[in-house]
């Protein structure tokens, strides 16, 4: 990444920032108002560890197109191992935020990183997953069963639809029992072991009708608690973690279950699966699952 591009840098005496300058002053404008702190964290990450080490010395006005498309062809992992293609496409797009806020500062003309002008240049994509798992009434209901303590959380997760971390961080005061509602305002993000309390994923609080078998199954979580306890916590009182649960409750389970591999998100899938199944329309499964 380091061939001038001829027209690339508008502003010869602007040009004298590396690469490093530019992702440090670009890193500090993303706060938790417009990016989750795991987010940012792993910007960060992608920087140092792929970015970085190839053109963190480089001037934006030195970075050639052909040169980013070589790099994102032949991009390996610190153990020198060939990455995967969505790994690539992650630092890549890193990569060009960088060169986006070296073109919102007058130090290049044209991202180098993007689609250039005459169409000449194309960023590799990579094709989405359409593969979706739903799980029936009666697969989840084993699945659950096979979950030890946090069969009601997995449970939970399959009937509401609910994000791991918006799950995770519910407190008993959002159980309302008596009008079987569920309040659901804030979100975990876990950042090198911390949990960060965020806004769910759309930013917006929004209110569910629990389903009868779903309310049977938690009600006895608020009993003698105080308000402000985790709904959903580990056998001793702390809170889950998503790398701990799905290693020591989620991967045993669904082993034990008879199922194929699957992941958490895919409990989401289930949930509107279910819910349609049981006659919701496509407006109050996407209320459910915090859809815009």
């Amino acid at each position: 990444m380091i061939r001038a591009e001829k027209g690339e840098a508008p502003i010869p005496h602007r040009g004298g920032d590396t690469l490093t300058v530019v992702t440090e002053k670009g890193l500090t404008t993303l706060t938790i108002d417009t990016h989750k702190p795991k987010t940012i964290n792993g910007y960060r990450r992608l920087w140092e560890k792929l970015v970085k080490p190839t053109g963190g010395n480089c001037k934006p006005r030195n970075v050639q197109a052909d040169s980013v498309r070589s790099w994102f062809a032949t991009m390996t992992g610190e153990a020198g191992k060939p990455l995967s293609l969505s790994r690539r496409k992650q630092a890549l797009q890193v990569l060009a935020m960088i060169l986006d806020e070296a073109q919102r500062q007058g130090l290049i003309l044209r991202n180098p990183a993007r689609t250039d002008a005459l169409g000449k240049v194309k960023t590799p994509t990579v094709q989405a997953s359409t593969d979706h798992r739903y799980l029936s009434a009666f697969e989840l209901r084993s699945l659950a069963a096979c979950a030890g303590d946090h069969g009601d959380l997995v449970f939970f997760l399959g009937t509401t639809g609910l994000r791991f971390g918006e799950a995770t961080a519910l407190a008993v005061a959002d159980l309302d029992v008596p009008n079987r509602t569920l309040t659901v305002s804030k979100s975990v993000s876990e950042v090198d072991g911390r949990r960060l309390i965020t806004a769910p994923k759309n930013g917006k609080t929004r209110t569910l009708v629990l389903p009868q078998a779903t309310l049977s199954r938690i009600s006895h979580l608020v009993e003698d608690r105080d308000a402000g306890d985790l709904l959903f916590t580990t056998s001793t009182g702390s809170p889950i973690l998503h790398g701990n649960f799905y290693n020591r409750v989620w991967r045993p389970a669904v082993t034990a279950a008879g199922l194929a591999p699957l992941r958490i998100h895919d409990l989401r899938h289930t949930a509107a699966s279910l819910a349609v199944a049981s006659g919701a329309n496509v407006k109050a499964v996407q209320a459910m699952l915090g859809h815009a």
